[in-house]
């Protein structure tokens, strides 16, 4: 369960956080027109919403995939700083610790609430750019109305289906040497460093089990959970039993 490739710079850390930090000069987290800053994690978000995929950042992965997601049609990533999690405050550094020790667990969760997130902001930007359209038609703000009338095309509807995210953490605090790998280190996340001398194919790993009824043909699908998939027994609709 390793990341991507870690670096020695702590460089961009504390202040690209998941959320808003509570900065002590409150002009810090304003820009030149005295907007608001977007957090990192929330502009990354818009990007996948509106062109699926994220920009790379300083410190991220750096496979191909880095910088169009994982490659695989629906599905987009998401580099995380792991230090921006750890420093954002001791609640998140207790979340990092058990992302270090149950990541087949912690990251599946991030999938998920990355997922409801992605939802809420969609509906919030399609609200936000209607308003900004009608306030732009009540103008005839040639200008505005193209550019609220743009992004509203770009917006997913709300009866389509949002990409779904995968959480990529990187940068740990530990850099684990190959060395001292044992098995203690089994179901980790570690962060290694070294150079690749040699590939071979990626070997698929099967994430859901698809069955289909020999008689009736319903069909059904299994998650696989832990290693192990739980076979359906009896049809659903014509009670049959073991015929999958």
């Amino acid at each position: 369960d390793g990341d991507g490739d870690a670096n020695d710079g702590n460089g961009e850390g504390e202040n690209n956080s998941l959320f808003p930090s509570d900065s002590e000069d409150e002009d810090d987290e304003r820009d030149n027109n005295n907007d608001p800053k977007i957090p990192i994690y929330l502009q990354k978000l818009e990007q996948i919403l509106l062109r699926g995929h994220s920009s790379p950042t300083p410190d991220s992965l750096t496979s191909a995939t880095a910088f169009t997601g994982t490659g695989r049609l629906g599905v987009s990533s998401l580099d995380l700083d792991a230090l921006h999690l750890y420093f954002h405050s001791p609640a998140c550094q207790r979340l990092y610790s058990w992302l270090i020790d149950y990541p087949a667990e912690i990251v599946p969760l991030m999938d998920i609430l990355l997922g409801r997130e992605l939802e809420s902001l969609r509906d919030t930007l399609r609200l936000r750019q209607e308003e900004r359209l009608a306030d732009a038609e009540a103008r005839n703000d040639t200008l505005e109305i193209e550019a609220a009338s743009s992004l509203l095309e770009l917006l997913p509807s709300p009866s389509a289906t949002l990409p779904r995210i995968q959480v990529r953490p990187f940068h740990l605090r530990t850099l684990s040497h190959m060395r001292s790998l044992d098995p203690n280190s089994i179901d980790n996340l570690l962060s290694l460093r070294g150079m690749v001398v040699r590939t071979s194919p990626v070997i698929p790993d099967l994430k859901v089990a698809f069955f289909h009824c020999s008689i009736c043909g319903e069909t059904d699908q299994v998650t696989i959970d832990r290693g192990r998939i739980d076979e359906p027994t009896q049809c659903p609709t014509c009670q049959v039993r073991h015929g999958y």
